[in-house]
């Protein structure tokens, strides 16, 4: 049952960062803006959330939710696409 509940928390974590992306790149731009908006001193932080890494407090979530202008069950919501994460850059478009 243990390992049950790291799977439901990592999935959760990884939903919400990818809803912080899909918010930010509609609503501030880049990952330095959010962090800049955040008051971080570099966008590790954010690249943390959006990658699923960070495990937030319900302070930053509500925070983070200001910062986009959105409600924080906008957050919680289900992320537009759950393709697997493919490590490095994205590709550029022209």
């Amino acid at each position: 049952m243990q390992d049950r509940g790291k799977r439901d928390l990592a999935r959760v974590k990884s939903d919400v960062g990818r809803r912080v992306a899909e918010l930010r790149r509609v609503r501030i731009g880049t990952q330095e803006q959010l962090a800049r908006a955040m008051g971080f001193d570099s966008v590790s932080h954010v690249k943390s959330i959006e990658g699923g890494k960070a495990n937030l407090t319900l302070r930053s979530l509500v925070e983070l939710a200001e910062v986009l202008r959105v409600d924080v069950s906008a957050l919680l919501a289900e992320p537009a696409h759950r393709r697997p994460r493919r490590p490095g850059r994205p590709a550029k478009f022209a």
